[in-house]
């Protein structure tokens, strides 16, 4: 009898533990490490700081669900960037350097995300771009791991070249994301 419920036990460990395998399985890409071939995926940038403790949430709550994680992987290019880090780049064409800052004070905004953010600047924040390495959107705030679902099926079904994502919500999302979402059954 014993027996019985430590092998229940082991098996039911075993399921909690390929259960949220996807969000472990979630590798974020290093902008100055970009894949040479993107195979049609759009990037998905997150912006974040050392500081900043819904970013902190959001990589455990949000970034942490195993459908978002499995969403990111499969449909886009998962790129993780400290908004105050020290690293050169190319992006796009333009090549983008850390802003300059005194000995002994706290990194400023580098120039991407400033570039980036624009008015939006504040974290967390991510944005997607294009194969190209083109701005789709930018959003600068928390989501919830329910809404950024929402907002990654939108462009991962490609509904973003058809309708804008207010008419997408309001129409269409319950069909696009059935459809995004079987389709990671299929990995």
């Amino acid at each position: 009898m014993n027996r019985m419920i430590h092998r229940i036990c082991l098996y039911l460990l075993l399921l909690a533990v390929a259960g949220g395998a996807g969000a472990q399985n979630l590798k974020w890409v290093h902008i100055e490490h970009l894949p040479a071939n993107t195979n049609g995926k759009l990037y998905f940038v997150q912006f974040y700081t050392s500081w900043c403790q819904l970013c902190k949430r959001m990589d455990n709550e949000t970034y942490g669900d195993s459908v978002v994680a499995r969403l990111l992987s499969h449909h886009f290019i998962p790129v993780r960037f400290n908004a105050e880090g020290n690293t050169s780049f190319r992006w796009n064409g333009v090549k983008y350097s850390p802003t300059p800052t005194m000995p002994g004070v706290r990194h400023s905004v580098h120039m991407f995300a400033k570039s980036v953010l624009g008015k939006q600047l504040g974290f967390p924040a991510f944005a997607i771009f294009d194969a190209d390495q083109k701005m789709l959107t930018v959003m600068a705030t928390y989501k919830n791991a329910h809404d950024l679902t929402d907002i990654l099926c939108y462009y991962a079904s490609g509904a973003y070249k058809q309708q804008p994502f207010e008419r997408y919500v309001d129409g269409t999302l319950k069909d696009k994301r059935k459809e995004v979402l079987r389709s990671l059954n299929a990995y």
